[in-house]
């Protein structure tokens, strides 16, 4: 358990670098971050995690986690952006992850140079409640699947404020489901679904192809400053189940 704590390198006398606010490898027992022991976050047991160069959390080849309550890339006390090099919270071959929780704004995540929330090879994740805003991508979610046709997967994205990112949500060689969110005041796509350049789609095995479900979500006023051809939900080569 991982609770009240302030990780900011960047407040440190000598400013550090490559630093990571947590870290959580080859864990198979379950990391409650932000969180007490009945998995809910109260005010005293947020982490605050901010200036850290290769990012703030990553789990990595394990499974069973709760990361909820807490303020990564913002301090909410001065109101001042503290972002943390490339990602905010990177899954990568994780399995049984809740990111969020059933209050509002379970997490905040903001101000990463790519992706607020990175989800690489991993299965059963859940992103729910969190307010994920001024990052370069807000969430992207690469290959959640198994095996050909586990569709839609296990992965769930719902009731997220994801606002004023470049991208809002990317989807590539994934399939999750995108529910209920508020999508709002990105600079380009509200939902980008992609699937690896060089594989033919014709072809190509449904864990392959990005097929998310996609329902009772908010779309306003996305592609405020579009580099390309824009939409509030854009596909290439692939397309929503729905």
């Amino acid at each position: 358990t991982i609770t009240g704590n302030r990780m900011c390198a960047g407040l440190a006398k000598e400013p550090m670098s490559n630093v990571r606010g947590i870290t959580g490898h080859g864990t198979n027992v379950w990391m409650l971050i932000g969180t007490g022991g009945d998995g809910t976050s109260g005010g005293d047991e947020s982490n605050l995690i901010g200036f850290n160069t290769s990012g703030s959390v990553l789990l990595q080849s394990g499974a069973g986690a709760v990361i909820a309550g807490n303020a990564i890339g913002f301090d909410p006390a001065t109101n001042t952006p503290m972002g943390n090099g490339p990602e905010g919270v990177a899954l990568q071959d994780f399995r049984d992850v809740l990111v969020g929780g059933d209050t509002v704004r379970a997490n905040r995540v903001s101000h990463h140079t790519t992706m607020g929330l990175r989800s690489l090879n991993s299965r059963a994740v859940t992103i729910t409640h969190n307010l994920i805003d001024a990052n370069d991508v807000g969430i992207r979610i690469t290959s959640d699947q198994d095996a050909p046709g586990e569709t839609p997967s296990a992965t769930l994205i719902s009731t997220n404020t994801v606002e004023n990112n470049d991208y809002g949500i990317v989807t590539a060689h994934a399939s999750p489901r995108i529910e209920d969110n508020l999508i709002r005041d990105q600079r380009n796509d509200g939902i980008r679904n992609t699937m690896p350049w060089d594989i033919d789609p014709a072809t190509a095995a449904s864990h392959i192809l990005s097929r998310p479900t996609i329902t009772g979500n908010t779309f306003v006023n996305n592609c405020t400053t579009p580099i390309s051809d824009c939409a509030s939900i854009w596909s290439l080569d692939t397309m929503p189940l729905n």
